[in-house]
């Protein structure tokens, strides 16, 4: 196997961990904000959209400044950087305590 195989098999595993990982959540969004103190079903379902959402309109906004820094700097260290920040969000998602 040549040496670009193994890193895009590598990445391309990496990268299915790691959605599988965010999608893995989003089913129980809902219940986690009802777990912080929204009540109303309706504000349940404005707050779990915009979770939702805030994600997309994140990487939206995002693109382009890391696309360039991607052609600049090396994609293989935007991976690293999307998939290390991924996992310290994700972590962070653990310690919100109700307010």
């Amino acid at each position: 196997m040549q040496t670009w195989q193994r890193n895009l098999y590598t990445l391309w595993v990496a990268e299915l961990i790691a959605i599988g990982g965010f999608t893995v959540v989003l089913p129980f969004l809902p219940y986690y904000v009802r777990e912080l103190g929204v009540t109303e079903l309706e504000q349940v379902e404005f707050w779990s959209g915009l979770l939702f959402a805030s994600q997309a309109i994140a990487m939206a906004i995002s693109s382009p400044l890391w696309g360039s820094v991607a052609d600049r700097y090396g994609r293989k260290l935007m991976v690293e950087r999307a998939m290390s920040g991924g996992a310290v969000v994700m972590g962070a998602m653990g310690f919100v305590q109700k307010g």
